[in-house]
């Protein structure tokens, strides 16, 4: 039987991490140095080796010490013991940036209409508001530049000495020049009547009479519940200055709506050309 002893022995170096190898015999020749190094016997030599390196030749700088390795002897492991192995770096996944939008338009942005069809339904925009050129309004452009026909409230708004009295209905015209600057109410069947020019840049006020407070009073009474839905008031600036006021009556309650909106865009147009002069 084996000894205990030398049974224990070959268990513990079976177990070892580093142990001292007696390595080659070519590495042993290449690291071992000349200086505290003990030289081969001769004999380890076969016929026709070479002897072993003894160091430089002399006048050469010999290698430093410290890169010198004892001769014959070599590490097992490349680790040293209690030393943590670090472990290899996590690859992370590759991000990239997207891009999702709020909410996406409700119609087409591609525009397949001709241009003449697309520019008539362009929009007027001025300080005040927006309004568009639309086929009505061209319509009464078109009759207002012909001539139409109103019925003139003479006393309505005309001074303090005139709110009693009972407005005077006179047949009359109003009609637009052809450069839609100017409007002028006619009275018809009157030799001598003064004609009423109004320059649409000095109108102040374009309302249904009924809505202006200062003659709410005097029209309350004096017009029936059928003219107050057809009455116009106009307020502008005369050449001295002077505030006036004209207000009619319009063939019925709709052509005084289309009277009202039409004539408001049309000083709201010309006040937009006109600022965009400065």
């Amino acid at each position: 039987g084996r000894p205990m002893g030398q049974a224990g022995g070959s268990a513990v170096e079976a177990v070892r991490c580093c142990q001292e190898e007696a390595p080659p015999a070519r590495r042993a020749a290449e690291l071992r140095c000349d200086d505290g190094g003990p030289e081969e016997p001769a004999d380890n030599h076969g016929a026709g080796t070479s002897p072993p390196w003894r160091g430089p030749p002399p006048g050469l700088p010999s290698a430093p010490s410290a890169a010198r390795a004892p001769a014959g002897r070599r590490w097992g492991c490349c680790a040293a013991a209690g030393e943590e192995e670090v472990p290899p770096a996590a690859v992370l996944p590759l991000e990239s940036l997207s891009y999702t939008p709020v909410r996406f338009d409700d119609s087409s942005t591609v525009d397949a209409e001709r241009s003449q069809a697309r520019y008539s339904k362009v929009v007027l925009h001025t300080r005040a508001r927006t309004q568009r050129r639309s086929r009505a309004w061209g319509e009464w452009l078109s009759a207002a530049t012909a001539g139409r026909a109103i019925t003139l409230l003479t006393a309505a708004g005309e001074g303090s000495e005139a709110r009693g009295a009972t407005p005077g209905r006179v047949p009359a015209t109003y009609r637009l020049d052809r450069s839609l600057a100017t409007l002028s109410i006619s009275p018809a069947g009157r030799t001598g009547a003064s004609v009423l020019l109004i320059p649409i840049d000095s109108i102040q006020v374009i309302c249904p009479a009924t809505e202006f407070m200062l003659l709410f009073d005097q029209l309350g009474t004096k017009l029936d519940e059928l003219e107050k839905g057809r009455a116009v008031l106009l307020q502008y600036a005369s050449d001295d200055a002077e505030r006036r006021r004209a207000c009619f009556l319009e063939e019925s309650e709709g052509a005084r709506e289309d009277f009202v909106q039409a004539l408001t865009a049309l000083w709201l147009e010309r006040k937009n050309d006109h600022s965009m002069w400065f």
